[in-house]
């Protein structure tokens, strides 16, 4: 059985789970708010994982797990607090559960990504955009001049610097649910004009900021089992998606083709 660890509402996962279907492959699907109950667990003196959990009316057994495919998000073991009349005592041992609950949740993922076939890896699922750029330069990759900054001034002074500025999250992209507007809020990549920095008030909060490079075309690439599987997303022509390709225009969608690194870059990302 192929296990999945994903979110709800994930797209991509849902056409995974098609083509295991056409293939009559037996998968589980896990999303990370499934309340998962640990019925057993051993480790056996040579350091073997075994383990049972409850998902619903599922028993998953360990043993039954020929792959993993790991999307993003985590286990989220429904682990009990003991009780305490002690207010303090209470919420530190809510708090050491919780801990508890992540510590189990990090050694599942990772080893059964050592003891199966799998995609994806629990430990590469936070994105450092910073970290990625210093590999990126590492690997031999021309990267463009990064800040970070929440000073007015100095932002402004950025911009007529580089000419053109854009801005992200220095970690993963944020998004919430605004519940007295009834909207998802997301932060895009965005260009930064003068107007944006002038009417900003407050200062913003600590952001990345990059020297805006035109693009011709932005490429993605998937490594598996040593081979490049690269494709090329047309998003430049689309003032929607020309900064940001996650802003998808449904009714004009970015057409993805396939599309071959140099052999240098391939050769330089693979050291």
């Amino acid at each position: 059985m192929i296990l999945i660890l994903s979110e709800e509402g994930d797209i991509t996962t849902n056409e995974v789970m098609d083509w295991l279907a056409f293939y009559r492959l037996p998968y589980l699907r896990i999303n990370e708010e499934d309340r998962i109950q640990l019925d057993r667990f051993s480790i056996s003196e040579k350091g073997d994982l075994a383990f049972t959990i409850r998902l619903h009316r599922h028993l998953l057994h360990s043993g039954d797990i020929t792959g993993f495919f790991y999307r993003r998000g985590f286990f989220l073991f429904n682990l009990k607090v003991p009780k305490s009349n002690d207010q303090k005592i209470q919420t530190d041992l809510r708090n050491h559960i919780r801990q508890d609950a992540l510590d189990l949740n990090e050694f599942v993922a990772i080893m059964l990504e050592s003891g199966v076939a799998h995609i994806g890896e629990y430990r590469l699922h936070r994105v450092n955009k910073l970290t990625t750029l210093k590999m990126a330069a590492e690997c031999g990759l021309l990267i463009p001049p990064t800040y970070l900054s929440e000073n007015l001034p100095q932002i402004a002074t950025l911009l007529e610097q580089e000419g053109s500025l854009i801005s992200k999250g220095i970690s993963d992209t944020f998004s919430s649910d605004s519940l007295q507007l009834g909207v998802n809020i997301t932060g895009y990549t965005t260009k930064v004009s003068r107007a944006d920095i002038e009417s900003s008030n407050p200062a913003p909060a600590v952001t990345l900021f990059q020297k805006e490079i035109e693009k011709l075309l932005e490429v993605r690439s998937f490594y598996l089992r040593g081979r490049f599987y690269s494709m090329a997303i047309i998003s430049q022509q689309n003032q929607k998606t020309q900064t940001d390709y996650r802003q998808y225009d449904r009714e004009h969608p970015n057409r993805n083709v396939p599309f071959q690194l140099p052999a240098q870059v391939e050769q330089n990302l693979q050291q």
